[in-house]
């Protein structure tokens, strides 16, 4: 938070791509692959869908875990779940708790905090710092449409659990991947589980490990 005055947004796709292309960059001539979770895994559908424009940016294969695809049908389901409720809002009121500490001229969250639910505390805070006049607005800058990964010339892998609490495996129904993408639905999973035992390895390290070294 002392690094960054501005809040984090799911919107600054800009900065992350650089990130992974100068990643890229160090990569040299070795394959590069990109793995992202939840809303990890919205940002590089996002990269793939970019893909199409950044013609020097090549990456071998993306995997995306559990990821945010509609945050409109999203965002709301997490009010729903009490505990998912509270571990998402006790991370939320701690950062804007630091961040007042840290710039008291520029933010207070006081009444935001006040706020039951993580839906209503955004819709409170969103317009005022994302540049959106709404929170549909914000929402609609990083939805992955049906048909934005179809082109994409990388091969793209999505990985959904159906018992999902968090983003429904549903979203992906009407989603169109390329010609080597593949979207994988499996039935229990939760969000971002997959374990196969206590101890690992989880069954989506399993398949990454397959996607590197096939």
């Amino acid at each position: 938070h002392h690094l960054n005055e501005g809040l984090f947004l799911s919107t600054r796709f800009d900065e992350v791509l650089e990130g992974v292309k100068h990643a890229a960059e160090l990569a040299g001539d070795a394959p590069v692959y990109l793995v992202g979770f939840s809303l990890g895994g919205n940002f590089s559908l996002r990269i793939a869908r970019a893909l199409k424009r950044e013609k020097a940016l090549k990456l071998a294969h993306i995997v995306s875990i559990s990821p945010v695809v509609n945050p409109h049908l999203a965002a709301p389901i997490v009010d729903q779940h009490p505990l998912i409720k509270r571990y998402f809002k006790k991370k939320l009121m701690a950062t804007m708790e630091k961040n007042m500490a840290l710039y008291p001229e520029r933010y207070d969250f006081t009444e935001a905090m006040q706020m039951d639910t993580i839906l209503d505390i955004s819709e409170a805070i969103i317009p005022t710092e994302s540049g959106h006049d709404s929170l549909d607005g914000y929402f609609e800058d990083y939805r992955i449409a049906d048909d934005d990964l179809q082109d994409c010339p990388a091969p793209v892998s999505l990985i959904m659990a159906d018992d999902d609490p968090v983003v429904p495996a549903a979203h992906l129904d009407n989603l169109k991947v390329n010609a080597d993408g593949h979207i994988i639905r499996l039935r229990y999973g939760g969000h971002n589980g997959f374990f196969q035992s206590l101890l690992g390895p989880t069954w989506y390290d399993d398949y990454i490990k397959r996607v590197i070294f096939s």
